[in-house]
């Protein structure tokens, strides 16, 4: 907390909050239409309350980065968004800071960044979480051992880093074969992430040809001669069971070199922001999942595992006597820089029909809630569950089919026939089972106006802790 007396708000709370979501889970899209109520709060459209005396929202300006470089550019998103033109991937964390105060009379003012953490480099915090490479490799290759799905991708290259006489060059080309297959086919246990997130270089059509259709065997092996394990093609390194690790140990310590580089360049600084975030929004499209397949939902629960044990949120006793000590010491103003609470989100609600909210919340419930138990037996933890659509995209008419959504396309309005959710995850299914439409968000072109969302306000209070 600040103290400015000189202000009609003398009181200031500071709140910073990583918002994190894998491929396709909407995290610039849901920044970007959060954004835009922030600037423009029409508590009839975004209620911060119940009732005719809920809150309205002001902000009263934005400010500079403070946990990281780079600008979240929400303007560029945003014009983007306006011709359903999606916004370029980036690598980089970038954060919207703005101050804002929530009601007539407050004496608060609060400090909000949001920060937008890479989704691709979550898998990099297994890496944060072991500082040597003997110890990331012996957790990579559990993984990829345990996991069925995990366990027939990795099986070419575990016979070739075995096989006696392997060299260098045979154990890399093998392993980024074993990570191209998983891109390709939607599994996130992708490590280190600098193979998705470099240079894409050559396109397929390129490569190939105008004339033939390109196969998964066509994709994997692109992606596997253009991606990169490491800092540069110089700094590649791959995960080395024990017994090659004491056959080979000259190997062994250039992997472990590379990996101690590219840890300390690329993954600690994104680990140390995450850190100091006070909560955590992790994204989950729920809709792709079920279209991936039980291979896709066992891979990201495998990856989302790994995850939470580099980030280990919550506070035991002892932290929270730290956190009480440090706020009082320094004047209300420091924290204990550490995850306090995590808000799992179902984004893209409005891909399902409406009767199908609930059992998709149920769906998000499922999946999460037996990983983040133990934390929340362990720590005090404050989770939260919720469905959302930042942009709501699709509608019916009276007289529609249950099983019908509309939406607009550049050709014209489409109507499209949607799979219908499951009580709970199917125990066997394959890609292509469930079908869910595709509609492209388009923002508001007159900026008086806010994007149509679905729960967007109850994740705002969430936030910023407002009853």
């Amino acid at each position: 907390m600040i103290l400015n007396p000189f202000r009609r708000q003398p009181l200031r709370s500071r709140r910073s909050v990583g918002l994190v979501g894998l491929f396709y889970s909407g995290k610039t899209v849901l920044l970007t239409s959060l954004i835009a109520h922030l600037r423009n709060h029409d508590p009839d459209r975004f209620p911060l309350g119940s009732g005719p005396d809920a809150p309205e929202m002001t902000l009263l300006g934005e400010l500079p980065p403070a946990l990281c470089v780079e600008r979240f550019d929400v303007d560029d998103h945003y014009n983007r968004l306006i011709d359903s033109d999606w916004p370029a991937k980036t690598d980089r964390l970038n954060e919207y800071r703005a101050e804002l105060v929530v009601g007539k009379g407050s004496w608060w003012t609060t400090d909000l960044s949001l920060v937008d953490l890479p989704g691709e480099r979550l898998a990099d915090m297994v890496i944060a979480s072991h500082p040597t490479f003997d110890a990331w490799s012996d957790a990579v290759l559990g993984v990829l051992r345990n996991e069925a799905e995990f366990a027939r991708i990795a099986r070419p290259y575990l016979e070739t880093a075995e096989r006696p006489g392997a060299t260098e060059p045979d154990i890399l080309a093998a392993y980024r074969t074993v990570l191209a297959t998983l891109h390709t086919r939607f599994m996130p246990f992708i490590s280190p992430s600098s193979f998705v997130l470099d240079p894409e270089g050559v396109s397929l059509d390129a490569k190939l040809g105008p004339d033939r259709p390109a196969t998964e065997a066509d994709w994997i092996a692109l992606k596997a001669d253009r991606g990169m394990c490491g800092l540069a093609r110089s700094e590649e390194f791959a995960p080395l069971p024990p017994a090659v690790r004491e056959r080979s140990p000259a190997l062994a310590s250039t992997f472990a070199g590379r990996y101690a580089r590219y840890r300390e360049a690329v993954v600690l600084p994104f680990a140390n922001a995450l850190s100091r975030c006070d909560d955590l929004v992790v994204l989950v499209d729920v809709t792709v999942l079920l279209e991936g397949g039980h291979g896709m939902v066992n891979a990201y629960r495998a990856f989302l595992e790994q995850v939470l044990a580099a980030v280990d949120p919550g506070f035991t006793p002892a932290q929270q006597v730290v956190d009480w000590g440090l706020w009082t010491l320094s004047l209300f103003q420091a924290k204990y820089a550490h995850v306090r609470r995590i808000v799992f989100v179902a984004t893209k609600a409005d891909r399902v029909v409406r009767d199908d909210r609930d059992r998709l919340l149920d769906l998000l419930t499922q999946l999460t809630r037996p990983i983040i138990r133990p934390h929340q037996a362990r720590k005090h933890l404050t989770v939260e569950h919720l469905i959302v659509a930042a942009v709501h995209s699709t509608w019916t008419q009276p007289g529609d089919p249950a099983d019908t959504l509309r939406y607009n396309s550049p050709k014209g309005e489409v109507q499209a026939t949607v799979s219908r959710l499951p009580d709970q995850w199917p125990d066997h299914f394959e890609p292509g089972r469930f079908r869910f439409p595709r509609p492209e968000p388009s923002l508001p072109r007159a900026r008086v106006r806010v994007p149509p969302q679905i729960n967007l306000d109850r994740l705002t209070r969430f936030l910023l802790d407002l009853k």
